[in-house]
């Protein structure tokens, strides 16, 4: 999830009515380039300028402006990183439901329709058309869809268990009282199998690392998206951006009804990603949960997901011939055994 620091400084710093519509804004980027991306979708953005305000210099030298997967130590030196520090960190490995709990609360896209800006920030992204607002219903409360980018390899775990593609949409809330969440990500998730007529028609167009935005033809029709899911089956908990300054700012809600991609159509990804290698994704390892409570499972989920939970069958084949084993030879040792 790909948003970039300077929307945070923005939220933090400057009156609502100046950060702009597009999430992906740099406050301090001193040339016409889009941002490099950050939080919780991909880059691109509107120039905005630093704030006059002396008492936040939001261009000061001291913070590193460029960081890359995987995380390491430079995500501590973004301005208001609060990467290393905070408690309500995202990704989350998510548990796999016994039982689904479906939501009382589905989720509800509204005038979700064509869009055509494909641009390169981290990953492949699309941005959504001006004019009538794309809106989502989540956990009841209404937010604009602003973004969705792609991360090879998906950032939440499930069960431990990664699948070989996300898409976080990345909304804005409508409604922000004080002390919540400014934005929401609903997120999908994606395995191997039969091609996906969703994004049949995009991702050979879009741009690769290094490359200028470009316009789809044909337009992505974004209700294909959603096709054939559940939207009442969804992981719903408060996180944070996944990138840089990892704000904790973000409803997340993750869709449990997985999609398939062909491994033509995942070899394009990657290619465009400029990602070889699973291990080498645009993706963040799961954080802790740190006692948060996750919904969507009829028995909640508030303690982090550990292996021990879900033993695979090999390895429990393994552990039974070590233990056989070690009884075999005590046995010999107490001389039961000739």
């Amino acid at each position: 999830m790909l948003l970039p620091w300077g929307v945070f400084a923005c939220l933090l710093t400057v009156p609502a009515a100046r950060c702009p519509d597009d999430a992906e804004a740099d406050l301090c980027d001193a040339d016409d380039d889009p941002a490099p991306g950050g939080g919780g979708g991909g880059g691109g953005g509107v120039q905005v300028g630093c704030p006059d305000d002396a008492d936040v210099d939001l261009c000061d030298d001291d913070f590193t402006t460029d960081w890359t997967w995987p995380e390491d130590e430079t995500w501590n030196t973004i301005q208001y990183s609060v990467c290393g520090a905070g408690t309500e960190q995202s990704p989350i490995n998510l548990r796999v439901c016994d039982e689904i709990q479906d939501s009382t609360n589905s989720i509800v896209p509204t005038n979700w329709r064509q869009a055509s800006d494909l641009v390169y920030s981290r990953g492949i992204q699309i941005n959504m058309p001006t004019g009538t607002p794309l809106q989502t219903s989540m956990r009841g409360e209404m937010y604009t869809l602003l973004q969705c980018n792609l991360h090879v390899g998906s950032e939440h775990r499930f069960s431990s268990t990664q699948n070989v593609l996300s898409m976080q949409c990345v909304h804005s809330k409508d409604s922000v009282s004080q002390n919540s969440r400014t934005h929401g990500v609903l997120a999908f998730n994606w395995e191997i199998g039969a091609e996906d007529d969703f994004l049949t028609p995009w991702i050979s167009l879009a741009p690769a690392d290094g490359e200028a935005a470009v316009t789809a033809d044909p337009l992505v029709d974004m209700n294909l998206a959603y096709a054939d899911m559940n939207l009442a089956h969804y992981w719903q908990y408060d996180g944070s951006w996944t990138t840089p300054p990892c704000s904790e700012v973000v409803d997340w809600h993750v869709l449990m009804n997985t999609r398939t991609l062909s491994t033509a159509q995942h070899n394009t990804i990657k290619s465009k990603s400029g990602i070889t290698d699973m291990t080498d994704g645009n993706f963040r390892l799961p954080q802790l949960l740190n006692g948060r409570q996750v919904l969507g499972c009829v028995s909640v989920q508030s303690e982090d997901y550990t292996e021990t939970e879900d033993v695979s069958g090999a390895s429990r084949a393994a552990s039974s011939v070590f233990i056989f084993g070690v009884l075999v030879n005590l046995l010999i040792r107490l001389h039961v055994f000739p």
